[in-house]
């Protein structure tokens, strides 16, 4: 167990000077105490490392509407003894470093102290001193907070009891959040953001009996979709940055879609909630629901045979998203079986490491001409492991199809573990890499939404995607899928 402690510095500095980060990235010496510098409105997180040599510290936030975590820095160097992450932000925002949610704000100094236990992977005591340090530590402290969030699986079709049970939640909430900011300083757009996070929390909480029918069915008899529909519709309400305000909206249009009787993953289904959505929303909440049904559908294809009516539908929508975010990221949405999407020279310049220590880049695996199934796995994860079983016959036939069998570790580890990982599964053998650094894992799992593993992308031999949602080898029709993805 060993103690972290740095400092970070956020202050928006407007010079429009452009700084080689290679320039930046000289070790700092620095004992216990963090030093910060910062230009172009960007924030220069600089700390003592002496913990372990190959910990690494970084930052990220969680994209809840595109469901991917997004590292937060434009370079980074890391060695045995002192980091630097550096970063943009013109607004407040949740942020997540050393696994623990802070709220960050432009203008902040804040010093960060961090017991964490390596063997355990566990953060020991998080603490933070400054202004506005309560920002930084109240996530940390609902820790101590006993209370469990309700499920409806406690409350069989009572849904009286189960609304009551999430209003006695909440209120122990806002009571742990006011009893903590009498003892921490917090900001005022903290205090906002707070108290609508519970807000949110409650509301989507309570509308995830869309996923249990007889309560559904009983909520409806004493009009709660009313009082959900004003609650969701209220102009003030909402912004996408709050995972649970985008829960909401999904249970929304879910609950919504139950008076119709239409059966989800059909075409009468798709059809209507595509309209419920175009007449229901504006902006960015469109897109973002519209966007959500496509992908919902995309997931289940492997499942689904979808008719000519809902590809159709399909088209329509991509056309009709116009907040580039969404209509960006709808482009890998395959639904149709084919994405043909083309990757950026960032992509193929990602460096990745190999088993002899060295590096590649993906552009060079690119090169050859030939199809590539990746596979993103992990050690720790037990469906990628059992995946492996046929990893010969899956080579074998993949090699048939003139295809190239790539294994892609999603492991944040150290080389050494990464290396005697692949020994004791005994896929050493084959095409196995690794992220060669901290910005090659956030790049590879951004561009291949990289949400959940194991994960199988198809790139076809002219070096675009064809499909973001190959079949897994375990799948009865993996063969024929994967046949007449590559005709």
């Amino acid at each position: 167990m060993k103690n972290i402690s740095f400092s970070i510095l956020i202050i928006p500095i407007f010079l429009w000077t452009v700084v080689d980060c290679k320039e930046q990235s000289k070790p700092i010496k620095s004992e216990h105490k963090a030093i910060a510098t910062y230009i172009d409105g960007k924030v220069k997180i600089v700390g003592d490392t002496s913990i372990a040599e190959n910990f690494m510290v970084y930052l990220c936030q969680f994209n809840f509407p595109l469901q991917r975590l997004e590292s937060v820095r434009s370079c980074n160097l890391l060695s045995q003894k002192n980091y630097f992450l550096e970063f943009e932000r013109k607004s407040p925002t949740l942020l997540n470093i050393f696994y623990e949610d802070v709220f960050v704000t432009p203008g902040d100094t804040i010093t960060i102290d961090v017991t964490y236990n390596t063997q355990k992977e566990h953060i020991e005591s998080f603490q933070a001193k400054g202004k506005n340090a309560g920002n930084y530590l109240y996530y940390f402290s609902l820790r101590d907070f006993k209370l469990e969030l309700p499920s409806t699986k406690s409350f069989s079709d009572d849904f009286v009891a189960y609304k009551k049970a999430l209003q006695n939640y909440k209120a122990k909430r806002l009571e742990h959040f006011n009893n903590f900011t009498k003892t921490h300083e917090v900001s005022t757009a903290f205090t906002e953001y707070v108290k609508n996070d519970i807000e949110y929390q409650y509301w989507s909480t309570l509308s995830d009996i869309v996923y249990h029918a007889p309560m559904a069915q009983k909520a409806s008899k004493i009009d709660f979709l009313s009082d959900f529909k004003q609650f969701v519709m209220s102009p003030n309400n909402g912004t996408l940055s709050n995972k649970y305000y985008c829960m909401m909206l999904t249970n929304f249009v879910e609950l919504s879609m139950l008076e119709t009787n239409a059966t989800p993953f059909s075409t009468d289904y798709f059809i209507k909630a595509k309209t419920f959505i175009l007449k229901t929303f504006k902006g960015e909440k469109k897109d973002y629901l519209l966007y959500d049904l496509a992908t919902q559908y995309a997931k289940n294809r492997s499942e689904n045979h979808y008719s000519q009516e809902v590809l159709d539908h399909f088209k329509q929508i991509r056309t009709t998203i116009k907040s580039k975010e969404f209509s960006e990221a709808i482009v890998k949405c395959d639904l149709d079986g084919r994405a043909l999407y083309r990757l950026t020279q960032e992509v193929r310049n990602v460096k990745l490491g190999t088993l002899k220590g060295g590096f590649i880049t993906l552009d060079s695996l690119l090169k050859r001409k030939k199809f590539l199934y990746l596979d993103f796995w992990a050690s720790w994860c037990k469906p990628c492991i059992k995946e492996f079983k046929n990893i010969e016959e899956t080579n074998r036939f993949l090699h048939s199809q003139n295809i190239d069998y790539i294994l892609l570790d999603a492991n944040e580890g150290v080389y050494e573990t990464w290396k005697a990982d692949n020994q004791k599964l005994k896929i050493e053998q084959y095409e196995s890499y690794n992220g060669y650094d901290l910005t090659a894992f956030s790049v590879l799992s951004q561009t291949f939404d990289v949400t959940a593993i194991p994960k199988f992308i198809l790139i076809d031999d002219k070096g675009e995607v064809a499909t973001f949602n190959a079949p897994r080898p375990s799948d009865p029709k993996f063969k024929q899928k994967i046949m007449d993805l590559v005709k």
